[in-house]
């Protein structure tokens, strides 16, 4: 029985120890921004006093109401305030707010935008801006006047700073709504009076248990995440070398002294079908077991798998059945035949052939396919009119031949013989490794482009292709085109799948012009 991880309950910790420390998290910015709003209220309401406070009226107290404006006031202030006062210091206690308004109070950081309201007319809020100085205290540093000389000759404020005053509000309303405290009654105007402070209740709550609960919460959160980290990047490190295994299969191959023992006829053959053998993990030139035998028996039961569920593949019988339909026909006389059909069609059924796929192809992935290659070739995207085929299919076939050898469905003979069949077949359709290559790879692209599992699989291919034209030692650098290839093994091939000789004969085709090798 298969063992998983229990990633539900992970994640459900996970989320649990998340929400707890974020909570906790706004819990003390609330509780700071709680701190910071009874502050500035504190420093509106002295504000208030230093500038119309009856101890202040006569010009005797002169100095005292200095000292009172310089603590919250800031000295840049303090000029336009003491010229307002100047003006009319008996009307003071109608001109000048005396309250902040709990419900229009934002702070950011070290700033504050507030509407500051008269005891008499509390629906009426005037903007200020307080700044924090470096002592940690609060000192008003902006007063909207011009407000003020409008409030005291209209009775009233612009329509602009009342929409300056509505949108403050909003954000005081969503920064009460994000960092709310855990007990707290909503803040309220009270009183009209002049004497008679804004009050706020504020219950902190005894949550010394709650806070040690949330810091031993935060620490196994980094811990947690630090466990999920670690065992992402060993399945990560763990699928690289599952997926690039055969890679460095390839490249110690590539330095093994031993495979030049093999006739070059015989290595040029198995090379043909190197791309998958570098993707599967296999050694493209003969085959390989294991020396560990439960090792072993996982590889064979593996391959089996694959070429059951790929090809239909389950015995000898079978693969000989797939190996002589792709020798004898394999996707090129479909492809080839549809490419030409399509190139030649007539607009007016092309558009008509196309619309129909367009409606299937909402039901039926097999439709999307079909209206993509229509569509590729009618542009002649990647000059896919041009292609050959026969690369697909005869990489594939021995591929196939050495796939059935590792399992032993044929021997590794067999493998080689049935493979030179291939191999001849290509060196006559093309001139080098490049071009079989450029073949290879565009054609399957035209097979699967749509399909974003094959997508994936052809970067790998891409990957074990440029491999093989690049790394020192590689068969493709080292064995030229032009290797003569042996011929007769038509006649092993054709017996052991029970046909005639003349069943499997290859057809001499026409070479193509010139080589395709674009980056597919």
């Amino acid at each position: 029985m298969e063992r998983t991880l229990p990633w539900k309950p992970l994640l459900c910790l996970l989320f649990l120890l998340s929400t707890g420390c974020d909570r906790a998290e706004k819990q003390k910015i609330a509780a700071q921004l709680q701190q910071d709003k009874e502050a500035i209220s504190s420093v509106v309401k002295k504000s208030y006093r230093a500038l119309c406070g009856p101890e202040f009226v006569t010009s005797t107290d002169s100095h005292d109401r200095l000292a009172e404006m310089q603590q919250v006031f800031t000295p840049a202030l303090m000029e336009p305030v003491l010229k307002y006062w100047q003006e009319s210091p008996k009307t003071c206690k109608r001109r000048f707010p005396s309250y902040s308004d709990p419900l229009a109070t934002f702070v950011e950081g070290d700033k504050a935008q507030i509407g500051a309201f008269f005891g008499h007319q509390s629906y009426i809020d005037i903007p200020m801006e307080l700044i924090r100085e470096g002592d940690g205290k609060w000192k008003i540093a902006a007063i909207d006047f011009a407000s003020l000389h409008e409030f005291e000759k209209n009775g009233r404020v612009t329509d602009e700073v009342q929409k300056k005053i509505d949108l403050l509000k909003k954000r005081s309303f969503k920064q009460h709504r994000d960092f709310p405290l855990l007990t707290r009654t909503a803040p309220e105007r009270v009183s009209n009076s002049p004497l008679t402070s804004v009050e706020q209740t504020v219950t902190e709550p005894d949550s010394s248990w709650l806070d040690v609960l949330l810091t031993i919460g935060k620490y196994a959160l980094y811990l947690v995440a630090i466990i999920l980290i670690l065992a992402l990047v060993a399945v990560l490190w763990i699928g690289y070398g599952l997926v690039f295994a055969g890679h460095r299969l390839f490249k110690a191959s590539c330095k093994d002294p031993s495979i030049q023992k093999i006739p070059a006829a015989e290595r040029w053959a198995m090379a043909v079908g190197a791309p998958y053998a570098i993707a599967g993990n296999n050694h493209w030139a003969r085959r390989v077991v294991n020396d560990d035998s439960v090792e072993a028996e996982n590889d064979c039961k593996s391959e089996v798998e694959s070429l059951a569920d790929m090809w239909g593949v389950f015995d000898r019988d079978s693969l000989l059945e797939q190996l002589l339909a792709l020798f004898v026909a394999g996707h090129r006389s479909v492809y080839a035949e549809q490419i030409k059909n399509d190139s030649e069609m007539p607009d007016a059924e092309y558009r008509a052939f196309a619309q129909q796929l367009a409606q299937n192809a909402k039901s039926s992935s097999e439709a999307k396919e079909r209206l993509w290659q229509l569509q590729m070739v009618r542009k002649n995207r990647r000059k896919i009119c041009d292609i050959d085929f026969c690369a697909w299919d005869m990489v594939r076939f021995v591929m196939l031949c050495n796939s059935g050898a590792q399992v032993g469905y044929i021997t590794q003979r067999e493998m080689v013989d049935f493979s030179m069949l291939a191999a001849r077949r290509v060196q006559q359709h093309y001139r080098s490794w490049r071009e079989l290559a450029g073949h290879f790879l565009l054609a399957r692209w035209y097979w699967k482009a749509t399909d974003k599992r094959h997508l994936i699989t052809h970067i790998l291919f891409k990957k074990a292709i440029t491999s093989l034209l690049k790394e020192q030692g590689s068969p493709w650098r080292t064995l030229p085109w032009d290797t003569p290839l042996p011929e007769g093994t038509e006649t092993a091939f054709a017996w052991a799948c029970g046909v005639s000789t003349a069943d499997v004969v290859e057809v001499q085709p026409d070479t193509p012009d010139k080589a395709i090798y674009e980056a597919n």
